[in-house]
């Protein structure tokens, strides 16, 4: 179930005018001919970062950019219904490919940064993940030091910039977790993750996201 909080936003997105965050169609939140194209992208597959199986269900489109904008920068919500069942779709893809699926296994949201969920009201992920899958992740990471806004930082600054900024939660220790974001660009916020997590004494079996920006890194889980 909604918290009451995001049930309310959902409500006032569908009661006030609002434009298509995907194409500016007027009064719809996103329009059919968005949502067609977002289903028609929708092509899950599973490859490798590194040693981590990641798993996505898109790649990244001017569309998904649109979508992503609107979602966390502009705090529009109504967004996290249209990505969620490509989420969705990734999850399924990773658990499937899995050579044994464990009797439980642990959703691991990546957090946003402290300045980021103030900004826009509500954690993103956390709000993708209850939507695709009925209820939020587990919040098993936090930031230790504070860290840039990845957007403008090549590969090689994302890395350093995100080395060792993560914490997880000693509860997670033996847990098997699967590290959930909503887009992987370069990969460094997962890979950091994983290190988080593994570092605790988790198992992390592997990474999900909506789409991936940059497949630079990636290769086919079959290969």
């Amino acid at each position: 179930m909604a918290h009451p909080l995001q049930a309310a936003r959902d409500a006032l997105a569908t009661l006030f005018p609002v434009s298509c965050a995907g194409c500016g169609a007027r009064d719809t939140g996103v329009c059919e001919a968005c949502r067609r194209e977002l289903r028609a992208a929708c092509v899950p597959e599973v490859g490798m970062l590194g040693a981590l199986p990641l798993a996505s269900a898109a790649h990244y489109s001017d569309r998904l950019r649109l979508l992503a904008d609107a979602f966390k920068e502009r705090g529009r919500v109504d967004v996290a219904r249209v990505l969620a069942p490509l989420l969705r779709a990734s999850l399924l893809a990773l658990l499937r490919s899995l050579p044994e699926r464990p009797a439980e296994t642990v959703l691991v949201a990546v957090p946003s940064r402290r300045s980021a969920r103030a900004a826009r009201g509500f954690d993103h992920v956390q709000l993708l993940l209850e939507r695709a899958v009925g209820q939020p992740g587990i919040a098993g990471l936090a930031h230790i030091r504070r860290v840039r806004d990845q957007a403008a930082l090549s590969r090689e600054q994302r890395a350093e910039n995100l080395d060792g900024a993560l914490r997880a939660r000693p509860a997670l220790r033996g847990a098997n977790c699967i590290v959930v974001d909503d887009f992987s660009t370069t990969g460094s916020t997962l890979l950091e993750a994983q290190r988080a997590l593994e570092a605790a004494g988790a198992k992390v079996l592997g990474a999900a996201v909506v789409a991936r920006v940059i497949k630079h890194n990636i290769t086919s889980a079959n290969s």
